[in-house]
């Protein structure tokens, strides 16, 4: 199973909530290096780190992700 994020719809999403990616990721839990990598599409998030993400942005899964 590979989760592929729409990158773009991540980052607009990210910005309409007023996260920086460093506010994201303390908010998720998560590195701001890995934020910004998933952001930028050089990495797949695992589903943990995913539904992190979609936890702080208080969106759903379908909203950024895909499953392949």
């Amino acid at each position: 199973m590979k989760i592929i994020c729409n990158s773009k719809e991540l980052e607009s999403i990210r910005i309409k909530r007023g996260y920086s990616r460093y506010a994201l990721s303390v908010e998720a839990g998560l590195s701001k290096m890995a934020v910004q990598r998933i952001e930028k599409g050089l990495v797949n998030p695992t589903p943990k780190s995913a539904k992190k993400i979609c936890d702080a942005l208080n969106i759903s899964f379908e909203e950024i992700f895909t499953i392949e």
